[in-house]
């Protein structure tokens, strides 16, 4: 069973370079939260990948993984950091998932993500504000979330990738930047997709794996004060997942003016985040590239361990061998 590796650098195919002088490949898939990343270890005796194959900061790669007819495609990488060692001669380099475009842009809106902006937004959807930015940054986007949210206004004195974390958080929704494009998408609705894959203990490829479920800072039930922005009057609103103990922690939250719509929003969405790490797991597996970040598992044969996970990260190494290494948490019902 052979990995193949296909490369191209600034869309020249350089599959065969990289594979003769490979020493290792790792690639990171993460499901929110950080750019997916990519390290090449190249035997550098020749010295040709530090002289005429020298690979340029900013260059951009496209690369697959292939086993047993299985296709990995992570999508476009910017190449972040190289650096030369000896003895042995190595060769490294560092890239992260592209999120600039490729395309042509504006030359009024060359900004990146990182670029401090002051806008503010009335009486759209947050559906429409991710949107706007997408397009402004000439990038693709997916928008995929239960119900759409209304925002009545909100102020942004900050850069949009900055903007797009903070909103998202407030919401309980999950930000990935990823091939030029935005993703947007609610944690709730990709858990409830059936699994993509069944890991069974005794008959799955597992070379290790570990499981831990806390108590400590999870909780049974949320508790939000705020104040109704059409009356001015204090409100509180409690809620509690089904099935919940009632004897287990209550997290507290105090808030600033809203409707009731968007504090019981925030409160299920607050409660539904510190309760996501409440059961997890590492797994290190034979190498397969179907296991990507973002999907779902069945596990069985763990015992009390066994049941539905979502894979948090995903981590495809590639020397002598060729293993993925994940991170998932148990679903939450809710």
């Amino acid at each position: 069973m052979k990995v193949t590796i296909d490369i191209s650098y600034n869309d020249k195919d350089i599959s065969e370079s990289i594979n003769q002088y490979l020493e290792s490949l790792s690639y990171t898939d993460f499901a929110h939260g950080k750019k997916d990343d990519l390290h090449i270890t190249l035997d550098n005796k020749s010295g040709k990948w530090t002289n005429g194959w020298f690979p340029h900061k900013g260059a951009k790669l496209k690369f697959n993984i292939i086993f047993n007819e299985t296709k990995l495609n992570p999508g476009i990488f910017t190449i972040d950091d190289v650096s030369a060692s000896e003895p042995p001669a190595i060769f490294k380099m560092k890239a992260v998932s592209s999120v600039d475009s490729s395309g042509k842009k504006d030359p009024a809106k060359i900004n990146g993500l990182n670029t401090r902006q002051k806008r503010t937004y009335e009486n759209i959807s947050l559906g429409e504000v991710v949107s706007s930015i997408a397009k402004y940054h000439g990038l693709k986007h997916v928008y995929s979330v239960d119900e759409e949210i209304l925002i009545e206004r909100v102020s942004q004195d900050e850069s949009d990738l900055t903007f797009l974390k903070n909103i998202t958080n407030e919401y309980g929704l999950k930000l990935k930047l990823q091939s030029e494009k935005i993703v947007v998408y609610s944690g709730k609705k990709y858990e409830e997709k059936p699994p993509t894959l069944v890991i069974e203990k005794g008959v799955s490829n597992i070379e290790s794996c570990s499981f831990n479920s806390k108590a400590h800072d999870t909780y049974s039930a949320v508790i939000l004060l705020y104040q109704n922005i059409e009356d001015k009057s204090p409100e509180k609103f409690r809620w509690s997942p089904p099935g919940a103990d009632v004897f287990d922690e209550v997290l507290a939250l105090d808030r600033g003016s809203m409707t009731k719509v968007k504090a019981e929003e925030l409160a299920k969405n607050a409660l539904r985040k510190k309760n996501e790490s409440g059961d997890t797991g590492n797994m290190k597996l034979l190498g397969n590239p179907l296991l990507r970040a973002g999907i779902n598992l069945d596990l069985i044969g763990f015992g009390v361990f066994s049941g539905k996970y979502f894979i948090e990260e995903a981590k495809h190494d590639i020397g002598s061998s060729y293993v993925t290494s994940i991170k998932i948490r148990k679903v939450l019902e809710y």
